[in-house]
């Protein structure tokens, strides 16, 4: 990732799913594994960041995690997605 801030701590896959199935995906399993939604930004969204944004919380873990949109003129759906994640220990 080389367009943000602090690119040290983030991971990337790009995904042979569309961003609303991520998205429902994600809000649908994490409460079922233990996790609370601390933080949900659909795509698309009323704000400039151009992507979806969900906060994880499990004990002193927090997940971030952003599903984001790129072109691919062979990929197999409509809006297939580049899901990047950063994990850190709460204080």
């Amino acid at each position: 990732l080389q367009d943000i801030r602090d690119p040290g701590g983030w991971r990337a896959y790009d995904g042979q799913d569309s961003i609303d199935a991520l998205q429902a995906f994600y809000l649908r399993e994490a409460p079922n594994y233990g996790w609370s939604i601390l933080e949900f930004v659909p795509f698309t969204n009323q704000t400039d960041l151009g992507f979806a944004r969900l906060k994880l919380k499990k004990g002193d873990r927090a997940i971030t995690l952003g599903i984001m949109p790129y072109q691919e003129e062979t990929a197999p759906v409509a809006r297939p997605a580049r899901l990047v994640l950063k994990s850190e220990l709460l204080k």
